[in-house]
């Protein structure tokens, strides 16, 4: 999928652990979940999962089937 080109690789930077830290104890997420709010706000994509755990925060969560239409 990388070498095709439908799938990029994100990360955050050292200073965007913070982020991650506060999503960790504003929301009791765990570290991937934290993670991944923060990459969702930092590069304003739509967060898209089936964990619930994401409707602890203000981000909107989507499900796979909302994308199909």
């Amino acid at each position: 999928m990388f070498i095709r080109g439908n799938l990029k690789l994100i990360n955050l930077n050292p200073i965007d652990m913070q982020s991650v830290v506060q999503n960790i104890k504003s929301y009791n997420l765990d570290f991937d979940d934290a993670y991944q709010l923060s990459c969702t706000r930092k590069y304003n994509f739509k967060l898209v999962s089936f964990d619930k755990d994401f409707d602890r925060t203000p981000t909107k969560r989507l499900e796979p089937k909302d994308l199909l239409g």
